[in-house]
């Protein structure tokens, strides 16, 4: 998941993560590993900067739930909010100088 800085520094106040921005159905989305760059660069293009969560399915409070797209893709949305024990990795990424975000080579090897 990629989370607002303001959102993250909350749940990890709260031990629940619940964004500002949840979808018309309460769903939180996600994406795998190889769909990061694209989601990120199409959902958050000019932000300063951004938190990557890694969320391990197993530890998670919520159910997660899986959305095809028009392509076949399939997108995973956690529903509602969920506990930050279920995060096993973190990390906050800044784009570059046109907005863009270059994904460091440690979110590919976690």
């Amino acid at each position: 998941h990629l989370a607002l800085p303001d959102d993250w520094k909350i749940a990890q106040k709260e031990g629940i993560y619940k964004p500002k921005n949840l979808d018309a159905n309460n769903l939180i989305p996600c994406c795998d590993v190889d769909q990061l760059p694209k989601y990120i660069n199409t959902n958050f293009r000019n932000k300063r900067e951004i938190v990557v969560l890694r969320i391990s399915e197993k530890l998670l409070s919520s159910a997660v739930v899986y959305h095809p797209l028009a392509n076949g893709s399939l997108y995973p949305h956690i529903a509602q909010g969920f506990n930050i024990a279920a995060v096993v990795f973190s990390m906050t990424i800044k784009p570059n100088f046109n907005g863009i975000f270059v994904l460091p080579s440690e979110l590919n090897t976690y």
